[in-house]
């Protein structure tokens, strides 16, 4: 065999350098994260991870479940996943309150649910020392009477005007007619605005009312109710905002739908005729 020549030292260790390098870099694969791409963890560490939404779990799919659940990055099956599931939740949950808090809106009148309804009282009342506050007692006294909840309020101006003091948000509906039906009076907004689509001529309990000024000598007075207001709601004549029996106070016609449901023109202050019963809150 032909004889070698003898390697230089120096290349010598360089060969030998050149092969520990080649080693380190080939055991040092793991430590660059070439090794991630082994699904070692499975699914098994996409559900640990996703769990306590965090990204730095268990590796290969698990890892990516993990990172996309918490940055909200849609790479990976787990991680689309888990984040559609939480944006659906979400969506669904603010929706929900949405229409919970649509649905339970309320009209400006203390709080009672649309639609409002409306009565002719029974009884004809005078003025009083207690004013604008007691007819509102006679209404709600007789809406008791009818086992009516909420709180009522009679249709009269006071210090204000009758459209400022009622609140006429919403539609606007016949407690009860002759007929045990509740007919429309007025759409939302337009109680003061003429035509009514419906008479309030019936009571708390549907029936024609007792015109007691006719009942008895002397004669017949028309069925009237006091409103102290013009049409459109505007401020009439209140009788001293209903304390006084002194001079005449504007009054209307129950069984009007024109601008003298309101305004039918003056009566007496001494005199007792009927209120408009209006609900305005639960």
């Amino acid at each position: 065999m032909p004889r070698m020549g003898r390697i230089p030292l120096s290349s010598l260790a360089l060969v030998l350098g050149s092969a520990v390098v080649a080693c380190q870099a080939i055991s040092g694969l793991g430590d660059f994260g070439l090794d991630e791409a082994q699904p070692k963890g499975g699914s098994g560490g996409a559900t640990g991870s996703a769990t306590v939404g965090s990204g730095t779990g268990g590796t290969g799919k698990g890892g990516a479940s993990a990172s996309s659940s918490a940055s909200g990055t849609t790479s990976g099956t787990g991680g689309m996943e888990t984040s559609a599931s939480a944006s659906t939740a979400t969506s669904s949950s603010s929706s929900s309150s949405s229409a919970s808090a649509s649905s339970s809106s309320t009209g400006q009148g203390g709080g009672t649910s649309c639609p409002y309804y409306v009565f002719l009282s029974a009884n004809e009342y005078q003025v009083s020392a207690g004013g604008v506050n007691d007819f509102d007692a006679h209404c709600n006294t007789e809406a008791g009477a009818a086992a009516l909840p909420g709180v009522w309020k009679a249709i009269v101006s006071s210090n204000v005007p009758a459209a400022m003091r009622i609140d006429a948000s919403c539609d606007v509906y016949l407690q009860k007619d002759q007929f045990n039906m509740q007919p429309k009076v007025a759409d939302a907004g337009k109680l003061f605005m003429l035509p009514l689509q419906h008479a309030i001529s019936t009571t708390a309990g549907g029936q024609p009312p007792i015109d007691a000024n006719s009942i008895g000598g002397g004669a017949p007075v028309p069925l009237q109710a006091w409103t102290g207001a013009h049409a459109g709601g505007t401020l009439g004549a209140t009788c001293g905002i209903w304390t006084s029996t002194q001079n005449a106070g504007t009054v209307g016609s129950p069984f009007a739908v024109d601008s003298t449901w309101l305004d039918a023109g003056m009566a007496p202050c001494l005199q007792g005729h009927h209120l408009y019963c209006i609900k305005q809150g639960n």
